[in-house]
C-alpha cells in the first residue's frame, strides 16, 4: 500500500516502513508505528517556531516526535530527525493530555517544531484539532512536502505554519534532501495561504546559493503576497555539513537587500546579534517590533511599538497578526561617563558599593562584529582603543566550537594575548571541552582531559602566574533513567539536565508506598523550606515565589526524565563527586566556596594568580603529583554546574536549585529584557573575587558559553557563544 501523507508516496508492506520509518500496514490499513509518543515537550515563545508576525511573545508549547521524510545534509536536529522511533526515549501523551499540559503552563499555542510533522501526521492533526476545541492556536514548522490531500487536511486544522523552501532548484532537493523536486512545496505554500493559514517562510542559505536564486524565491512569494515574512537562515555546520563552511554575513545582507525589492519583510535568523530581525513599517520605516537574537533560529523581543494594530508614526495598518500582551519594564541606563569608559564605570560602581554589571558586549560572528549595550541588547556605537584591540584579537582567532578538543587551545591562545596587552593581576580560565566530550562523544573524553590539563600547564609555564587549578568533577554512565513524567501523569514535573526535578505536593500524593520505596534509592528530596534556607537571603525573591514544594536531586548514576528536559542520549551525567581536585602552591581551600578568598588573599599579597577551572575532570583524572582535595559538598547538597561557578565566584555557597523559575515561569514573564545575552543567568552573581581585589586588573577567558562573565566577572571577559560542533560566535564583555 502507498502512504499518501507526503509526496514520496512510499510503498509500505511487511517490514517496509517508508522513508520516515514511522508508518506500517496493519489489517490492510496504514497506521502510525508509535501512537501518542513525543520526543520533547517544552515551553517557549512563538518566535522559537520561528514566527515573527504572529502574536508576538505568545507562550507556546513546543512539541516533536522523531524522524523525517527528508535527509538534509545540514540538518540541525539530526539526532531526532535521523532516529527510528524505538531509539528515542519518549513521552506517552494523548492529544488531550498535550492540550491539558499546554493550558496548565499558560500557553496560548501548540507548535510541532522539533522534527517534520509529516512523520507523525495523524497524531499532530488530532493535537491541532484538540487545541482548536480548547481555545488554543496550533501550527508547525515543516518542509512542506505533503500530498495535496494531506495539505488540505492540514490547512483545515492549523492556524500558522513556517514552511521551509530549501532551494529554488530541483537538483538541490535531489542531492541534498533526497526528494525529487521543490514543486510540491511551492504548491502547498499557495494552498495554505489560500486557506487563510498564517504562513512564514524559512530558507537555509547554503554555501552554493547565489543572489539570483534568492531573487527567484522572493518573486514567487511576492506573487502570492509581498507581506509574507521570509527568514533567511544563516546555516551552520551540523550533521554532514563541513565545519567552518559558512556563508559570509555580508553576502547574507546582500541577499536580503535584493529580496526586499520584492517583499516587505525579510529577516536574517540564526545569527547571534543579528541587526536584521526588527519589523519595520514598509511605508515610513518606523520600527514596529524590535528583537534580539541571542541563540538559535528564534529571537527575543526587545521592544514593541504597535498601537491598536497601527504604526505609531504614520498610522498604517500593521501586518503583524495579534498584539503583544505583556508590558516592558523601564530599564535604568548608564550615564555617558560610564558608557564611554567601561573599566572606569566598574570602578565607580564598586567604590559606591553597587553591584557591578557588564556594560558593553562585543559579538564576533565570522568577522561580523556588533557592539551592544549588555543590559538591553541594543546596538551601541561607544568604543575605545581597548575594545578595538580585543575586537581585532577575536577576529583573528574565532572560537572553534563546543565539542571540539582544540577549543581548549583557543582559550590558552586568547588568554596569552590578553595577558600581554592587559597585564592583569588575576586571570580566570575555564576549559570546558572535557565536559562537552564526556556528554556527547565519550570515546574522546580521555584525549580532551589530557589536552585541557596540558593547556593549563602551558599557560602557567609561559606566564609564570601562580596556579590554582580546580577539576570540577568527572562524568559517569547512567545506570537508570527514571521517567518521572510517565509516573506522574498530569503533573507539572519540571526536570533540568536530567539531574534536578521540581515537584508539587500533589505529585507525591499520586505515588504509592511501593513506588516511593523504589525511588528512595534514585533521589534525594528536599522541601521548599530546606531549599530556601540554603540560599543567601535576598538572592532571588522571584525564585522563592516560584519554586515547587519539593526538589528532587538524582543520585549517582541516575537520570530523570520529565516534560522540560531532553534525555541525555549517550547516557553520561556528572558523577556527583563529593571531593574535587585542586593543584596549587597557595593555601589549599577546604571547600569550594573558599576558593575565592584563597585567590583574593594571594592577589592582594602581590602575587599574580591564575584561577583555572577544568570541567569534566575529577580526582581520578588528575594524576599529576601534588594534587589535593577540596570539598564539593554543602550539607546534603553536592555541587554541580552552574553552582560550582556561582559559589567560586561569590565565595558563598549556593544551593543546587537548577533554575530560577519552574517551567512556564521563566524570567521574561516577570521582566522580559534584563541581560538577554546572559540567558538563564539574568542576574549577575555578586563576585567576592572582583570586589576583594579592588582596582587590580583581571581578565577571564573560557568556553563555558557566557557563564564565566556572570559568575567570574572580570574587567574583560572573552567567551564563546556557540552550539555543538560549530562556531556560533565569540563574545567579549566589558565591565
Amino acid at each position: 500500500m502507498n502512504c499518501n501523507i507526503c509526496e514520496l508516496r512510499c510503498c509500505l508492506n511487511g517490514d517496509s516502513f517508508g522513508r520516515c520509518g514511522m508508518y506500517q500496514v496493519l489489517d490492510e490499513k496504514i497506521t502510525p508505528r508509535y501512537n501518542n509518543q513525543l520526543s520533547s515537550v517544552s515551553v517557549g515563545r512563538v518566535e522559537d517556531v520561528p514566527l515573527l508576525h504572529y502574536y508576538p511573545g505568545a507562550l507556546t508549547l513546543l512539541i516533536g516526535t522523531v524522524s523525517c521524510n527528508f535527509d538534509c545534509y545540514y540538518c540541525e536536529n539530526s539526532r531526532i530527525a535521523r532516529q527510528a522511533g524505538d531509539k528515542i526515549f519518549r513521552y506517552s501523551l494523548t492529544p488531550q493530555e498535550v492540550i491539558n499540559k499546554a493550558k496548565q503552563l499558560n500557553c496560548e499555542a501548540v507548535a510541532f517544531t522539533v522534527n517534520e510533522p509529516a512523520a507523525s501526521f495523524p497524531y499532530f492533526l488530532d493535537i491541532a484539532q484538540a487545541a482548536r476545541k480548547n481555545g488554543l492556536k496550533a501550527g508547525c514548522a515543516t518542509n512542506g512536502y505533503f500530498t495535496q490531500e494531506a495539505i488540505a487536511l492540514l490547512a483545515d486544522s492549523i492556524d500558522f505554519a513556517n514552511v521551509s523552501i530549501k532551494s529554488w532548484r530541483d537538483d538541490f532537493y535531489q542531492k541534498s534532501c533526497g526528494v525529487p523536486s521543490v514543486k510540491p512545496v511551492l504548491r502547498n505554500i499557495e494552498a495554505l495561504h489560500k486557506k487563510g493559514v498564517h504562513i512564514e517562510i524559512t530558507t537555509p542559505v547554503t554555501p552554493g546559493m547565489d543572489t539570483a536564486e534568492i531573487i527567484a524565491i522572493a518573486r514567487f512569494l511576492s506573487d502570492i503576497d509581498r507581506k509574507i515574512p521570509w527568514h533567511l537562515f544563516w546555516l551552520l555546520a551540523e550533521y554532514k555539513a563541513e565545519i567552518g563552511h559558512h556563508v559570509p554575513v555580508d553576502k547574507l545582507v546582500e541577499m536580503r537587500n535584493a529580496a526586499l525589492e520584492h517583499l516587505d519583510y525579510v529577516f536574517i535568523g540564526n545569527l547571534v546579534g543579528s541587526e536584521w530581525l526588527d519589523t519595520e513599517c514598509p511605508v515610513c520605516g518606523q520600527k514596529l517590533v524590535e528583537r534580539i537574537n541571542t541563540f538559535g533560529c528564534g529571537s527575543q523581543l526587545a521592544d514593541y511599538h504597535i498601537n491598536n494594530e497601527k504604526c505609531p508614526n504614520c498610522g498604517s495598518k500593521s501586518d503583524v497578526t495579534g498584539e503583544f500582551s505583556l508590558s516592558f519594564l523601564q530599564e535604568a541606563t548608564y550615564g555617558d561617563t560610564h558608557r564611554k569608559c567601561p573599566a572606569l564605570a566598574g570602578e565607580m560602581a564598586s567604590e559606591a558599593g553597587l553591584e557591578r554589571k557588564p556594560i558593553l558586549g562585543l559579538l564576533d560572528v565570522n568577522g561580523y562584529q556588533k557592539l551592544f549595550d549588555f543590559k538591553t541588547g541594543i546596538a551601541s556605537t561607544d568604543s575605545n582603543e581597548l575594545i578595538k584591540k580585543v575586537g581585532s584579537l577575536i577576529e583573528e582567532e574565532p572560537y572553534p566550537g563546543d565539542g571540539i578538543i582544540e577549543s581548549d587551545d583557543w582559550v590558552t591562545h586568547t588568554a596569552l594575548k590578553l595577558v600581554d596587552s592587559h597585564q592583569p593581576d588575576l586571570v580566570m580560565l575555564n576549559y570546558a571541552q572535557p565536559w562537552f566530550l564526556s556528554l556527547n562523544n565519550p570515546s574522546k573524553r580521555r584525549e580532551a582531559v589530557n589536552n585541557a590539563l596540558d593547556n593549563a600547564q602551558t599557560f602557567i609555564k609561559k606566564t609564570g602566574y601562580t596556579p590554582l587549578i580546580v577539576g570540577l568533577g568527572e562524568f559517569e554512565k547512567v545506570q537508570r533513567a527514571v521517567a518521572l513524567e510517565e509516573m506522574l501523569k498530569g503533573e507539572n514535573i519540571v526536570v533540568f539536565n536530567g539531574k534536578t526535578a521540581f515537584l508539587q505536593e500533589e505529585a507525591f500524593k499520586k505515588l504509592g508506598a511501593e513506588t516511593l520505596e523504589q525511588l528512595s534509592s534514585c533521589w534525594d528530596v528536599f522541601t521548599r523550606e530546606e531549599i530556601l534556607s540554603s540560599i543567601e537571603a535576598g538572592y532571588s525573591s522571584e525564585f522563592a515565589r516560584n519554586i515547587g514544594e519539593y526538589t528532587a536531586f538524582a543520585r549517582k548514576g541516575v537520570c530523570f526524565k520529565g516534560a522540560s528536559d531532553h534525555f541525555i542520549l549517550h547516557g553520561y551525567v556528572p558523577a556527583l563527586a563529593e571531593s574535587i581536585p585542586v593543584y596549587t602552591s597557595l593555601k589549599i581551600p577546604g571547600h569550594i566556596s573558599e576558593i575565592a578568598s584563597t585567590v583574593t588573599n594571594a592577589v592582594n599579597a602581590g602575587e599574580k594568580v591564575a584561577l583555572i577551572l577544568i570541567e569534566g575532570v575529577g580526582v581520578a583524572d588528575y594524576v599529576q603529583p601534588g594534587v589535593d582535595l577540596c570539598s564539593n559538598r554543602d550539607g546534603r547538597f553536592i555541587y554541580q554546574l552552574p553552582y560550582q561557578y556561582m559559589s567560586i565566584g561569590a565565595g558563598k555557597p549556593y544551593s543546587q536549585c537548577e533554575y530560577q523559575f519552574p517551567l512556564g515561569q521563566a524570567y521574561w514573564m516577570k521582566d522580559y529584557r534584563p541581560y538577554p545575552f546572559s540567558r538563564r543567568f539574568n542576574r549577575t552573581v555578586y563576585s567576592a573575587m572582583r570586589q576583594g581585589i579592588g582596582g587590580r586588573r583581571s581578565i577571564s577567558v573560557g568556553n563555558r558559553n557566557i557563564m564565566t562573565h556572570v559568575c567570574l566577572e572580570a574587567d574583560i571577559v572573552v567567551e564563546c557563544y556557540s552550539c555543538i560542533q560549530h562556531n556560533f560566535a565569540t563574545m567579549a564583555v566589558f565591565y
